[in-house]
């Protein structure tokens, strides 16, 4: 990654970006990322389609963040 803290707090589409590190076996490996949306950018986010909502936070997240670009997948969507 880049050197920063992995889990962030945003004013942007991203929201509340989690890190969790789920691996009993090395507790440093980030296994599990979440983004939570809230209020205004959660009501627009909930209006696309999923495909085009997980897009639109992985580039966002890429934009801050571009040490992220490619490094993650999309697993669950929950609204």
């Amino acid at each position: 990654m880049d050197g920063l803290p992995h889990s962030m707090w945003t004013d942007r589409v991203l929201g509340r970006f989690m890190a969790l590190r789920n691996n009993p076996s090395d507790s440093k490996e980030v296994t599990t990322c979440l983004s939570f949306v809230n209020s205004a950018m959660a009501k627009f986010i909930d209006r696309l389609a999923p495909v085009d909502a997980v897009e639109l936070i992985l580039r966002e997240l890429a934009d801050m963040r571009p040490s992220t670009k490619g490094a993650l997948k999309h697993v669950k969507t929950w609204s």
